[in-house]
């Protein structure tokens, strides 16, 4: 009994000795572990930079785009139109381009003081099938300050429906904390600006 069981370890021992000899200094496929274990973050962080540059040039566009409409609108002489303002709309949203201009909402909002100087929404206008914004700006105390010689303010709006590449993969989970979804996030801006040329700016048919 004790030969056999001294047998069996001798055997063992040999061939523990036999694999440590020959796999010992063996790294065949070491180069292949490591690109399995690194390559996925690798991919992640280099999906997540093109998403990064691509979200700030989306946000800028969006500031321009906001910071254009107004100043046009604000350029015209005291009454505007549906029309007009459809062409501007027009004109702003090439901004946002190569961007899909259908998913940009475009909404313009014209404020005058009441008896006491305070600000009352007076008209409004948004971009025929485009997104919805949310609901008319609050009249604050910058708007009442910029209404200091009774003339009208001009709110203007863009938003946009921004997805990263990464919500595209989430198949509609969250990842990181909800940062990337499947349906993206919405950049909004709002300017707030003074007629150009007159006090009052009205919409004839908003």
């Amino acid at each position: 009994m004790n030969n056999s069981v001294k047998t069996m370890k001798n055997k063992l021992t040999g061939f523990v000795k036999l694999l440590n000899k020959n796999y010992k200094h063996d790294d065949k496929g070491v180069a292949a572990i490591e690109m399995a274990l690194i390559f996925p973050v690798m991919a992640l962080l280099f999906i997540g930079m093109i998403d990064l540059t691509d979200g700030l040039s989306a946000s800028r566009k969006t500031t321009i785009t906001a910071n254009t409409l107004g100043d046009l609108i604000t350029q015209t002489d005291g009454t505007v139109n549906k029309a007009q303002l459809n062409g501007i709309f027009e004109a702003s949203e090439e901004i946002m381009k190569p961007y899909d201009t259908t998913k940009v909402g475009l909404e313009i909002y014209g404020f005058t003081p009441d008896a006491g100087g305070n600000p009352k929404l007076d008209w409004s206008y948004k971009k025929p099938g485009g997104p919805n914004c949310g609901g008319a700006p609050a009249a604050g105390a910058q708007m009442k300050l910029l209404m200091s010689q009774g003339n009208d303010v001009v709110v203007s709006r863009t938003c946009f429906n921004y997805k990263y590449i990464l919500s595209n993969l989430a198949g509609g989970n969250y990842i990181l904390g909800g940062l990337f979804t499947s349906s993206g996030i919405t950049l909004k801006e709002e300017m707030i600006l003074r007629p150009r040329k007159t006090l009052r700016l009205q919409c004839s048919n908003c």
